[in-house]
Formats: C-alpha cells, structure tokens, sequence
C-alpha cells in the first residue's frame, strides 16, 4: 500500500483550512481560528521553506493563505502571519519560483500599506 508521510497529511490540512479560513475571516468571533491557521502556516513555511520557494501549485495556494492572514483586519492574525514572510525572504530572490519574486513582494507591500 501506498502510504501517505506527515509533511503531506500536514499540507493537505493546510490547504483545507485555507477554505475554512475564506469562510469565517470576516466573522469577529473567529479571530481565534483565523490565528491558529495562520500559526500552521508560517510552522509550514519555517519547516519547508525551500519547497514553499518552489512554487508548485499547493505552495502557491499556501502563499495566497499567507496573503489572506496578512491582509486580516484584526491585528493578532495580521501580525502572526508576519513571520511566514520572515521565514520565507530566508529563500533568495533568485531561488525562488517567478511568481513567487518581484511580483509577490510587491502584493506583500500592497497588503501591509493598507
């Protein structure tokens, strides 16, 4: 049987509470969980920094997560999630995937000015 290893358990968790995250952003009392998944996501981005800078199409759905937690209106979420881009500017720009360069900084900018 084909078995299936933690680090892939763990992004498919990520990525479905990506959705979850969509659907009660906007409610004030579920700040708590909008906190807790932007907590898996930066321990993601800490623990697979490299594989995150890929950019295959699950790490970039892990970078619009990273997005959406920064752009939180409260404050908890919006600053957890900081620390998935101190973790991930540890990847140079050069090693990273094209849409995950200048382009993605510039979103990043955008979304901590507003």
């Amino acid at each position: 049987q084909h078995m299936v290893n933690g680090k892939q358990i763990v992004l498919r968790t990520l990525l479905h509470l990506g959705q979850v995250f969509q659907s009660v952003q906007q409610n004030p009392q579920h700040v708590t969980v909008c906190v807790s998944i932007a907590l898996l996501c930066v321990a993601v981005c800490e623990a697979e920094t490299e594989a995150i800078a890929a950019g295959s199409n699950d790490a970039q759905r892990i970078v619009e997560l990273a997005l959406m937690c920064t752009a939180h209106r409260h404050w908890s979420v919006a600053c957890t999630a900081l620390d998935f881009w101190l973790a991930f500017n540890g990847v140079s720009v050069s090693k990273r995937h094209q849409a995950l360069r200048t382009p993605l900084n510039r979103r990043v900018l955008n979304v901590l000015l507003q």
